[in-house]
């Protein structure tokens, strides 16, 4: 069984990032059951403003979270497209962020669902975050949804009927026991309900898995995980089979040009994680030399390659008016981050774990007269990829050197036709590039 899997197929990143999340959850969970469902607010019937800003910071990273989930399990089921090499490791990882993206909805079920105040509050849109009204309660009706209970129960089957392989598998590759282990822990919150019609069609959906090989139920586990993620995000709209990446050429250019320092601002077209995160442009991470940027993702901060960076479908560069020795002052601060948890939380206030904004900003600030003004959004002063452009934008601190969107062309733009494009999509919500 083992000779069929390839680890290399496996992203590492995933399963570090399904951890981390799983951490962030319980987090959000404790705070939930500590601090949000509060008497005081139950009585009254609505929140003050301190307290509105609590809820929403929480609302925000909690939807954070949920879409990182997704990413996760588009990106171990796009692995799995082929039937005919399904891996299990992909399998355990997908698996485990659908767990957890269960765990996350009957929580908001259980604590929230008979809390007015709170419910209302969640159902509201939030424009600064790009969540739309009634959001609670899609998430709600993901959990009742009868089609939805039978993909959860045959992954779960699946999970169940092949202990033996998977304790192989563990064996060969001791990186899944903590994903295993969180399965375990977890996987209580599978039970569905037991209407009948629901009991019987599991009754027939078991037997056809008892009945199958190992890659044939691999392929219907690997798709159960797949259609979940799909119904438990809500109605956000994505597309799982575009494999964001600069064209060749353009990769091979933006090489030539970057420089340690530099700070590459990108977006990835159809990306659920955009949806909560403001403007057009989303993401930034540092270039510290040697094809090296140190980046904070959903598996937190890690010195990660130039070219896994130009898996974007959109770059901006933008170079700090700093002279090289701060320059090397500011790669030390940002090497000194390494390792450290995403911060789901957005809070600036804390640097044990980081947003990839963050890492830029505690790596420049107070170096030469590089300064940068917070910004308050769902309750949280933060700093976004966009507040950098607007510093570049303003020539004081930043200068934009180069870019690259197929909507301007097939080509590296040069600093003034970067500068212009950056003027015309800073703080817009434009549809996806191929629908254009």
């Amino acid at each position: 069984m083992s000779s069929d899997l390839n680890w290399d197929l496996i992203t590492e990143d995933d399963l570090d990032a399904v951890l981390q999340i799983a951490s962030q959850l319980d987090s959000l969970r404790h705070t939930a059951e500590q601090s949000l469902i509060s008497t005081t607010v139950r009585d009254r019937g609505y929140f003050l403003p301190a307290e509105e800003d609590k809820v929403l910071a929480n609302w925000g990273s909690y939807q954070q979270a949920r879409a990182a989930l997704h990413e996760v399990i588009e990106s171990v089921t796009r692995s799995d497209k082929d039937p005919k090499r399904v891996k299990l490791d992909n399998f355990l990882i997908g698996f485990a962020a659908g767990t957890l993206l269960v765990e996350a909805a009957r929580f908001l079920r259980h604590y929230l669902a008979d809390e007015p105040a709170i419910r209302s509050k969640l159902n509201e849109a939030q424009p600064n975050l790009e969540i739309n009204r009634d959001s609670f309660e899609k998430i709600q009706r993901s959990l009742t949804d009868p089609s939805n209970a039978l993909r959860i129960r045959e992954a779960r089957d699946f999970y169940e009927m092949h202990q033996p392989e998977i304790t192989e598998l563990i064996e060969e590759r001791p990186r899944l026991s903590p994903i295993n282990e969180l399965i375990q822990q977890r996987r209580a919150v599978l039970d569905v309900s037991t209407t009948r019609y629901v009991k019987n069609r599991l009754r027939d959906r078991k037997k056809q898995i008892t009945d199958a090989v190992l890659q044939k139920g691999l392929a219907r586990a690997i798709y159960a995980i797949q259609q979940l993620g799909a119904v438990a995000i809500g109605s956000l709209s994505t597309s799982p089979t575009h494999q964001p990446a600069l064209p060749a050429a353009i990769a091979k250019q933006m090489a030539s040009t970057i420089q340690r320092g530099d700070i590459l601002v990108t977006r990835k077209e159809s990306a659920l994680t955009n949806y909560f995160l403001p403007g057009f442009w989303p993401h930034a991470a540092f270039s510290v030399g040697e094809g090296r940027v140190v980046e904070s993702l959903k598996d937190g901060v890690k010195n990660r390659s130039l070219e896994s960076t130009f898996q974007n479908d959109a770059m901006i560069v933008i170079r700090p008016l700093l002279d090289p020795s701060e320059i090397d002052l500011a790669i030390d601060r940002a090497s000194k981050h390494i390792g450290k948890p995403y911060d789901f939380d957005f809070d600036f206030t804390r640097s044990d774990r980081m947003v990839c904004t963050e890492v830029v900003y505690r790596s420049f600030s107070g170096i030469g007269d590089m300064e940068f003004e917070l910004t308050k959004r769902a309750g949280r002063h933060t700093l976004s990829a966009e507040d950098l452009l607007a510093m570049a934008l303003d020539g004081a601190k930043f200068e934009i050197v180069a870019g690259f969107h197929p909507m301007a062309g097939a080509k590296l733009l040069n600093s003034q036709e970067a500068t212009q494009f950056v003027r015309d999509t800073i703080g817009q919500k434009l549809p996806d590039f191929k629908q254009r």
